[in-house]
């Protein structure tokens, strides 16, 4: 179960988008193994179109605490972080669209630390793509 509130309006030239999410979801797979997991997220986007072209920005914050009810040693399953994207869209006809996207994720979640690995991480992806519509 969740919450969800979102605006969507205008500001000049800009299109402003916002969501805020929270809530829980249970995993209980089996008998004597019952996870609950707490989460939310929320992000801010702004857009704006130059004719062929629409560029956005969006900066989101986000976390998440998991417990499992039959363990009292049970690693920290939380996690927590935000990320920015940058994106550039070019509609040079109504059937082609071709987006880049730069998007960054920096992210603390102690459970990694059981695998060797910091609990810091942060990680950065572009990629580049094309939807042709038939």
């Amino acid at each position: 179960e969740f919450w969800s509130a979102g605006l969507e309006t205008k500001v000049g030239e800009f299109e402003i988008r916002s969501q805020g999410m929270t809530g829980e979801t249970e995993v209980a797979p089996f008998p004597g193994y019952d996870r609950v997991v707490e989460f939310w997220s929320t992000y801010l986007l702004a857009g704006r179109s130059f004719g062929e072209w629409r560029l956005a920005v969006r900066a989101e914050l986000f976390g998440s605490d998991a417990t499992v009810n039959n363990s009292i040693n049970d690693p920290d399953y939380g996690e927590y972080g935000h990320a920015f994207t940058l994106a550039a869209t070019w509609t040079p006809e109504e059937w082609l669209r071709v987006t880049a996207e730069l998007l960054s994720v920096d992210s603390y979640r102690p459970q990694r630390a059981y695998d060797g690995l910091p609990p810091d991480s942060g990680e950065t992806q572009a990629q580049l793509g094309a939807r042709f519509s038939f």
